[in-house]
């Protein structure tokens, strides 16, 4: 598919957007997208309190507006109470915002949470913005640029150019290298499924990536900007 037949850009849902990088076995968290309060506080049981449930919607990005998810919220009925406030907020903020469901996930705890931003360039590789998703990273700009691929000693420089970079490579010797595999792995993974869809991709956003206090990552929230040749491709998949 050529450059051409992208069609107009938009921005996929957080659901869809991980279900097109689903198949690049990247760590998505548990969750589930739920129409209605009842199903929503049905769900979190089964995933198990606390959970997160975070508004699921094209148009409103929670990473914009962070009242619209809220963490920790640990009972059947709160969940409902949240739902509904989710919902009348994000209705109150834009009339036209299409609003799809709200997604129900299990509660993590992040020791750090980055961005990372990825587009394919002409030339092959794909350029990659990693920075620091919480308010003071973003107020601060602490953001660097790559290419990828890259080798794991070549990616612990780039992580190193971060003005917060021990909150990422803390530890011992081993455990910053675990985590700049852990991170690095995850990269990769994000790499790979750009170049594949390079054609019909314009960029791919993480927001956050949460490093897990046990050195786990979870992809929390993510947006694929695509054309209309991506769908046609996934379809004829």
């Amino acid at each position: 598919v050529c450059s051409s037949d992208l069609g107009p850009p938009r921005a996929l849902s957080d659901p869809a957007s991980k279900a097109a990088l689903e198949p690049y076995d990247l760590p998505l968290p548990i969750e589930e997208l739920c129409a209605s309060p009842s199903r929503a506080a049905a769900e979190a049981s089964r995933i198990g309190f606390p959970v997160r449930v975070s508004l699921a919607s094209p148009d409103l990005r929670t990473w914009d507006h962070s009242d619209l998810a809220a963490d920790g919220v640990s009972s059947a009925s709160h969940v409902r109470d949240v739902f509904r406030q989710i919902m009348a907020l994000a209705r109150s903020r834009s009339a036209d915002a299409r609003l799809l469901e709200v997604t129900v996930s299990a509660s993590t705890m992040a020791r750090t949470l980055l961005r990372v931003r990825m587009e394919p360039l002409l030339s092959g590789p794909v350029l990659t913005e990693i920075g620091f998703a919480d308010p003071h990273g973003r107020a601060s700009g602490d953001t660097t640029q790559t290419v990828l691929p890259a080798t794991a000693r070549a990616l612990e420089r780039v992580l190193h150019r971060l003005q917060g970079s021990s909150l990422l490579l803390e530890g011992s010797v081993q455990e910053r290298k675990q985590a700049v595999s852990a991170i690095g792995e995850v990269l990769m993974r994000l790499a790979a499924f750009v170049h594949q869809w390079r054609d019909q991709i314009e960029a791919v956003e993480v927001n956050p990536l949460a490093i897990l206090v046990g050195g786990e990552l979870e992809i929390r929230q993510a947006c694929v900007t695509v054309g209309d040749a991506f769908s046609r491709s996934l379809h004829a998949g």
